[in-house]
């Protein structure tokens, strides 16, 4: 709308460290946490930093102080009284606290939780430095305070206001070509701000000979209609295989240039980038907000498809040695039948009952595990073969989902 050509998105994070870099140039590998505390935001970043070399390690936002204004009165005394007194011990053996305070400011309860920043496997003692950013960090109780995160005072070399905006022009003058000795050895390793996933069926093939196209989503939601598609592509080394074959582990990468390679085995992959569909920061935003109020129903969905596939996959996977010819004669005739009678009735069940609930596919699974166990049992138990539980459809996620 302005004219102007956006050439790359920079995290905060990243801009900040750059400008502290630069103003104190570090050869040896550390570890910055950074803390952004403005009117209305407090994001947390930890990143590593060696020689130039910017990697963001794990980033944490709280998404409801947005639009906000921190009540000086009250933010004081919630830091004071309970986060440095109680919360930072408990935090030591568990990964989450809540909080609660009878009276915090004019009579007004407050209740939180706090979680434990996770995601860098880096520990407290191997920050190296912490700096602070945002015009809250003038608060004098906040500077007070911030020592306590590590022992050592932040670092105060550049103004927290201008920091961001010192980063990002050291970037935009990389963009540019700039030949400057600042700018030609930077390397910017970024981390996607938004959860990306495949449309998958977890970790084998969900229908008999599946073809090989792979879609890839990014957002919060448990399902990939709440998703936004990024791309497609084939994947054709896939050979055909029945229903639960096991399929090929895909990792993703997020590239600097804010590219998004998806990979499987050596075969095919895709390269996605900020025209192709991807989210505005606004959008992001959005989806993150809606995810949080919603996540009650998200979670309630997730365990439905759960239920769903554990229970798509079992049959499924009982039939594998009724109809195999090392397998199938070694069923006595009355199990053999009573067991492909009730492998057809549950599938049959499956086709018929698309709109049942968590509960109904929980039950069906351990009618079915009723019949098939004791036979499973006579199969390979004397063999030594896998156990019953080894042909449970229990923990296996099959059916269109994000992961």
């Amino acid at each position: 709308m302005s004219g102007m050509n956006g050439l790359r998105i920079i995290n905060k994070s990243t801009t900040v460290a750059i400008a502290y870099d630069l103003d104190k140039k570090v050869s040896d590998g550390r570890n910055i946490l950074i803390f952004d505390l403005g009117k209305g935001t407090f994001d947390v970043f930890l990143l590593t930093t060696e020689e130039g070399s910017f990697e963001v390690k794990a980033t944490l936002a709280n998404t409801h102080c947005k639009d906000k204004r921190i009540s000086f009165p009250t933010f004081v005394p919630f830091i004071i009284s309970v986060l440095l007194a109680n919360v930072s011990s408990v935090l030591y053996t568990l990964s989450q606290t809540s909080m609660e305070i009878d009276s915090l400011y004019e009579g007004i309860a407050f209740y939180t939780s706090v979680t434990l920043f996770r995601g860098s496997n880096i520990d407290k003692p191997n920050f190296h430095n912490v700096v602070v950013v945002g015009g809250s960090t003038h608060i004098p109780c906040i500077i007070k305070l911030t020592p306590n995160l590590d022992g050592k005072e932040p670092n105060k070399s550049i103004n927290p206001d201008e920091a961001a905006a010192y980063g990002a022009a050291v970037q935009a003058a990389i963009l540019s070509d700039d030949t400057s000795d600042k700018t030609q050895d930077l390397l910017l390793l970024d981390i996607s701000p938004i959860s990306l996933g495949t449309e998958t069926a977890g970790v084998s093939t969900y229908a008999d000979n599946q073809p090989g196209l792979i879609q890839v989503f990014e957002g919060e939601g448990a399902r990939t209609k709440d998703n936004n598609l990024l791309g497609k592509f084939e994947l054709s080394s896939i050979p055909p295989a029945p229903h639960g074959a096991p399929s090929t582990l895909m990792p993703m990468i997020f590239r600097m240039f804010l590219l998004l390679m998806k990979v499987s085995g050596k075969s095919n992959c895709i390269v996605i980038t900020n025209d192709n569909g991807c989210l505005m920061k606004e959008e992001i935003e959005g989806m993150v907000s809606e995810a949080d109020k919603y996540k009650a129903e998200n979670e309630a969905a997730t365990a439905w498809i759960a239920a769903k596939n554990g229970l798509e996959s079992y049959p499924y996977n009982l039939r594998h040695p009724l109809t195999d010819k090392n397998l199938a004669d070694n069923f006595s005739p009355e199990d053999k039948a009573k067991l492909t009678t009730h492998v057809d009735k549950t599938i049959k069940w499956l086709d018929e009952s698309l709109d049942a609930l968590k509960e109904d596919h929980k039950q069906k699974q351990k009618e079915l595990e009723a019949i098939a166990n004791p036979i499973m049992r006579k199969l390979y138990g004397a063999a030594g073969g896998p156990d019953v539980g080894g042909f449970s459809g229990a923990g296996v996620e099959e059916g269109p989902s994000v992961e």
